[in-house]
């Protein structure tokens, strides 16, 4: 194995847990597979916002829904206490 014998030989040193995770965390370092660091960072803020607008989204469409349910809730006993009344006098 290639990888294997290159460590061996201490081309590339190992790689430990710490070292790993930070590699894992930041946004700065190039991601695997390119080369060029402003691909990386630029990939990491398009994943930032796209998990920002989420969080700001779905919130925000969950609180239109419940307040469309309660206007529904709100018109259903509107009818139900005003017009029902009229409809058994009449």
């Amino acid at each position: 194995d290639p990888l294997r014998d290159a460590v061996i030989r201490e081309e590339v040193p190992p790689l430990h847990l710490t070292r790993y995770l930070l590699c894992e965390v930041d946004i700065s370092r190039p991601t695997r597979g390119t080369n060029d660091a402003g691909a990386a960072i630029a990939s990491g803020l398009k994943e930032r916002e796209r998990v920002y607008n989420t969080l700001l989204y779905v919130p925000w469409q969950l609180e239109r829904l419940l307040a469309m349910g309660l206007l529904v809730c709100f018109d259903s006993c509107l009818g139900l206490f005003t017009f029902l009344p009229w409809r058994l006098v009449f």
